[in-house]
This record gives structure tokens, sequence and C-alpha cells, in this order.
């Protein structure tokens, strides 16, 4: 089980981001900003970021990042929203986004 050094709550509040930002984040967006301990047996690469945390990372509307990586908004919308689960290569993309974000969307841009 993991540990948690301050409530959800309490990490979301801490977190040096936006409030609206903050409301979004999972639990490994939290660990990585090392407000919350997920334990000596969390692995980081296991859990990807989320596509909401990747999005307002990256300062995009949902408009503007479905466009760049070439779906329909309503198909962004739905993973925000946890409506459907991330499939391999949607979790690969975000994890891409989130480390190489100025490489990938020029790859994309290119591609497009």
């Amino acid at each position: 089980m993991a540990e948690v050094i301050m409530t959800r709550a309490q990490a979301r509040a801490a977190a040096k981001v936006n409030p609206g930002i903050a409301e979004s984040l999972s639990d490994a967006d939290l660990q990585r900003l090392g407000v919350l301990d997920m334990g000596a047996d969390y692995d980081p690469a296991a859990l990807p970021p989320s596509p909401r945390f990747v999005r307002e990372t990256l300062r995009m509307t949902q408009e503007q990042i479905a466009e760049a990586i070439g779906v329909p908004v309503a198909t962004w919308r739905n993973w925000e929203q946890g409506r459907f689960r991330l499939d391999a290569a949607v979790v690969a993309l975000l994890r891409i986004l989130a480390a190489e974000p100025d490489a990938a969307l020029r790859v994309l841009r290119r591609v497009a």
C-alpha cells in the first residue's frame, strides 16, 4: 500500500500549479511533483501521465492538442474524462509528450 505524506486534497493544494490544474492531477502526477509518496514499490514509469496533465503542462486547449496528435476533440475529451481506457499507443504518446514535448510536437507537425 502506498504511503501518503499528506491527503490527496492537501497534496493538490500544496502543488505549485494553478488550482484548476491541481484538481486534475493523478496520484502519479502528485508523486512527480514530490508531494505524494507512493512507497518503495512505486514505479513512475508504470503509470502514464494523465491526458489532462499533459495538455495543461503543454498549455494547450483540448482542440489544439487533439489537432496536434490527429484525433477528434471528442476523443481527447473522452480520454481526459476517463470514459475510455487508454490503449498502449495512447499511453506511449502521453509518455513521449510528457518527456519530450518539443520534439514530439515538432515530429507530429511534420507528419500532418
